[in-house]
């Protein structure tokens, strides 16, 4: 049984098998919907998931790297509880977020790919009692970092990724380095978006789970990452199909080429 909870106390179901019984701890995949994991899943994890905390978690060996893959659900609740359970039941070594993202950045088109630097949270608003949105007691800034090396290594990823795809109708995508602004509700309107750009101007890309898994990862003092395909321009053109189609295809790909990295260079240190 994986360290940390003993008899499940999470309402997690352990498989005996566990990765964690490994001695060395795997990389831990943080993935919103079905639609953004399901071709992962059925390349890496062949097995039954490993239900927790509502929260579905899949257990691999990928080319000897310990992988495990938590399709959380949609949102920053459901994206923090999902983080906490697999580091205390699994105990990973870091945490990479893949997914799907709305561009705030103008220079950012639908199929570009975004690795993160950082996260915030752009609900968070604690004024007057901090000065500046997105802070909570002790922070100097609203950003949370992510992890330079793993960033690294998703951007060689992602532009393996960008150089064999074609966006349907548009031109190649790119990929960009930026922050992501995480809320609960989902930007489909120029007001919506404006509000966040005004409010922190260097965000590049907008989310629901970014900033939360950021958030617990840092908590853990472990270090964390996130790659995302823009699948809409978080306006009124917001279309589902495009959001749960390519976009997720694309995301996955990317993932896929960094297990491959990690595969032959194993992940270490918490830079």
């Amino acid at each position: 049984m994986p360290a940390g909870i003993a008899g499940g106390g999470l309402g997690c179901r352990y498989s005996q098998d566990s990765v964690s019984s490994n001695t060395s701890s795997p990389i831990a995949l943080i993935v919103p919907m079905e639609e953004e994991a399901r071709s992962l899943i059925e390349r890496y994890f062949p097995d039954r998931p490993v239900p927790c905390i509502g929260s579905d978690v899949f257990e691999a060996s990928v080319g000897g790297l310990q992988v495990v893959l938590v399709r959380c659900g949609i949102g920053k609740v459901n994206a923090a509880s999902a983080a906490a359970a697999v580091i205390m039941g699994w105990s990973p070594s870091a945490l990479v977020v893949s997914g799907v993202a709305g561009a705030l950045g103008g220079d950012l088109q639908t199929g570009d790919i975004v690795v993160a630097t950082g996260a915030l949270d752009h609900h968070l608003d604690l004024t007057p009692l901090i000065k500046g949105p997105g802070r909570l007691p002790g922070m100097a800034s609203p950003v949370i970092p992510a992890s330079s090396v793993l960033a690294g290594k998703l951007a060689r990823a992602a532009e393996a990724v960008a150089s064999r795809s074609a966006w349907p109708s548009r031109r190649p995508p790119t990929v960009h380095r930026g922050v992501f602004a995480t809320g609960d509700a989902l930007v489909n309107s120029i007001s919506a978006k404006e509000g966040i750009v005004a409010r922190f101007p260097d965000a590049s890309a907008v989310d629901m789970e970014t900033a939360a898994v950021a958030q617990v990862a840092a908590s853990a003092s472990l270090p964390w990452a996130c790659a995302r395909v823009i699948s809409d321009m978080a306006d009124e053109t917001f279309d589902p199909r495009e959001v749960l189609g390519y976009a997720s295809d694309e995301a996955a790909g990317v993932i896929a080429e960094l297990l491959g990295e990690l595969a032959l260079e194993p992940w270490v240190g918490h830079n």
